[in-house]
């Protein structure tokens, strides 16, 4: 009984961590309809706009503007975020060049 009780919780944080992430990407979303240009300051904001993006998609890879050329991010956007990639900033000024979805 209890490892069905772990069982919900987690499959309930998980719904939850969705749920946020969902509004995440729709509240960058429209304020890229403001700038014309898609912006994260995070790479866990690359992570939600290129998931709600690519539907269907398991791979995304994401341009940086003037990020070099290391200016890229790859993302499975079948799976959640890592924890230890969520809060790192992103290069330059964050602002996507283009996201390649495979």
């Amino acid at each position: 009984f209890s490892y069905e009780w772990k069982g919900l919780e987690i499959a309930k944080k998980l719904a939850d961590d969705e749920k946020k992430d969902e509004e995440r990407a729709d509240r960058l979303i429209k304020d890229a309809e403001k700038e014309r240009t898609y912006t994260g300051k995070t790479v866990e904001d690359l992570y939600v706009i290129a998931k709600k993006l690519g539907k269907g998609n398991t791979i995304a890879v994401v341009r940086i503007i003037d990020g070099g050329k290391n200016g890229y991010y790859t993302f499975d956007i079948t799976r959640p975020l890592e924890e230890h990639r969520k809060n790192i900033k992103v290069v330059a000024k964050g602002e996507i060049d283009s996201i390649t979805w495979y």
